[in-house]
């Protein structure tokens, strides 16, 4: 039988909105199979009983690009309670050495709080970056990363060479502080970041919890629940 309350616990971040979707139910079960528990962090939620012993950030709206200098988009809807609930939950991570995954909007938030900057369209800075933007492309379509060697990525995957999927106009431009690229496309654009100086603290740009059907992707979230299972809980 399997016993639970010996999954570590992850706290997973989503909009305040109590309706649950598709990419949240993606990213619980990828946790789930990698051996955690998931704890819902949304902005206004209460906060989990239970330590955090892990910490992963998912996609969603854009990060407000007032907090990296550039102006907002007009009309455009952003987050800004989450942009400052995953800011503080990312800072006292980073403080305490708990494990982070974040993906997409997340890897994007995670290098600006470390003072980095965005490209806010990745096909006006970019040959070759105007990537599908319907259902089907986010389903179907895959583009090819490298991964640097030594990194935790090129550990996991066992190589240097990726495909991945492609949801995102916006991508990192300036790096934060303490952060080192390990995966980028042929045209340059960066598809993962990783501090060298924290057990896992790692964003990758590309969405693996949709990739969970290959063994590889699988391995990811197994290794991230590993080392959150090593880690002091965030309380």
């Amino acid at each position: 039988m399997i016993n639970f309350k010996n999954r570590p616990v992850i706290g997973v971040t989503r909009p305040a909105s109590k309706r649950i979707n598709l990419a949240y139910l993606s990213l619980w079960l990828a946790v789930w199979l990698g051996g955690g528990r998931v704890r819902v962090l949304a902005p206004g939620k209460k906060k989990p009983k239970e330590p955090l012993e892990g910490l992963m950030l998912g996609g969603g709206t854009d990060v407000f690009p007032g907090l990296f200098f550039k102006e907002p988009i007009k009309d455009y809807a952003y987050d800004r309670e989450r942009d400052q609930l995953e800011t503080q939950l990312l800072e006292k991570a980073n403080r305490d050495k708990i494990p982070v995954f974040a993906i997409c909007r997340g890897a994007q938030l995670m290098n600006v709080v470390s003072k980095g900057t965005l490209h806010l369209d990745i096909s006006k800075v970019y040959e070759g970056a105007d990537y599908p933007d319907n259902v089907l492309g986010y389903m179907f379509f895959r583009k090819r990363i490298n991964l640097q060697e030594g990194s935790l990525l090129h550990q996991i995957f066992k190589t240097t060479e990726l495909w991945v999927n492609s949801i995102h106009k916006q991508s990192i431009d300036k790096v934060g502080k303490n952060f080192e690229v390990t995966a980028r496309e042929p045209n340059g654009i960066i598809q993962a970041i990783e501090k060298k100086d924290h057990p896992f603290y790692v964003g990758v740009q590309f969405h693996p919890e949709r990739l969970i059907y290959r063994k590889s992707f699988r391995s990811f979230f197994n290794k991230f629940i590993g080392a959150a299972k090593r880690a002091e809980s965030l309380g």
